[in-house]
């Protein structure tokens, strides 16, 4: 690939390269050419805003976990038990086939 080969010869963005993963590309070629302090400084922000994004998630998964449980308690102390008192469709299934087998 062109870029690839002539990348360290390039003194910008070539015109016909606009699509994405080239500004992708060349973004990291411009955070490959800091200098130590600066690599360092953009580094601890990168980890920073991972870092966020991280605690963003998981309160976002904790809270529809929680949302998720509250329902279920509502929904219990409205009296809507399930009908096979959470064991799983199987056993009702079971014990569905010995009560006709005993008829």
């Amino acid at each position: 690939c062109y870029v690839l080969k002539h990348v360290g010869n390039l003194d910008g963005r070539p015109d016909g390269l606009g699509q994405r993963v080239f500004e992708r590309f060349f973004e990291a070629c411009e955070i490959a050419r800091f200098d130590g302090d600066k690599k360092l400084s953009y580094e601890r922000e990168m980890i920073t805003e991972r870092d966020w994004r991280a605690i963003k998630e998981c309160a976002r998964e904790d809270g529809a976990t929680e949302a998720k449980t509250q329902i279920a308690r509502n929904l219990l102390r409205m009296g809507h038990a399930s009908p096979d008192g959470g064991r799983g469709n199987r056993t009702l299934i079971k014990s569905d086939r010995k009560s006709s087998k005993g008829s």
